[in-house]
Order: structure tokens, then C-alpha cells, then sequence
């Protein structure tokens, strides 16, 4: 083997190793952002619950209040 074909085997073998950890590197990234984005969904549903749900607990505090004042908010 010349000096030349090892030189080309060392360099194949150091570009397989940084073309792995970056694949490596790059699945975790993919999973991580997976995870980030699910995460970020839930919680993006559980505020738009409690938005509707304060909204409409505010109209029913509402509804009670006007009509404790006699007031009927359905006319």
C-alpha cells in the first residue's frame, strides 16, 4: 500500500466519522425538535380550552349578574 492510498483511506475514514456524528447529531436535533413540537401542540390546545372556557364562564357570570339586577340580557 502506497503512502498515497493510506493517506485516501485515513481521509474516507475521517469523513465517514464526521458524516456519522453529524447524522448522529442531526437525528437528535430532528427528535428533539419532534418532541419540542408536540409539546408545543399540547400546549397550545390546553390554552385554547381554557380560553373558551373562561369565555364562556365570564358570559355565564355575566348572564347571573344581569339578571340578579333583574335585567334579561335575552331581549
Amino acid at each position: 500500500m502506497t503512502q498515497r492510498t493510506a493517506k485516501l483511506i485515513v481521509a474516507l475514514g475521517s469523513g465517514l466519522t464526521v458524516v456519522l456524528t453529524f447524522d448522529a447529531a442531526w437525528a437528535t436535533v430532528v427528535t428533539h425538535a419532534r418532541v419540542l413540537l408536540i409539546t408545543l401542540y399540547i400546549v397550545l390546545a390546553m390554552l385554547s380550552a381554557f380560553t373558551t372556557f373562561m369565555s364562556y364562564e365570564f358570559l355565564r357570570r355575566r348572564r347571573v349578574m344581569l339578571a340578579e339586577q333583574g335585567i334579561n340580557p335575552q331581549q
